[in-house]
């Protein structure tokens, strides 16, 4: 893995990342979004292929 200096913080982090903010979502009878467990998964999952 190689890694990167975040600014000026000293704190190293991966290259890699995975943005989970777009995983799908869908609102339940309440109105709250929901994450969309099945496709959400699939994303991942060709992801890490």
């Amino acid at each position: 893995m190689r890694y990167r200096k975040f600014g000026n913080t000293g704190i190293e982090l991966s290259r890699l990342g995975f943005g989970a903010m777009r995983l799908p979502m869908k609102p339940d009878q309440e109105g709250n979004s929901r994450l969309v467990m099945k496709e959400s998964v699939e994303l991942l999952r060709y992801g890490f292929e």
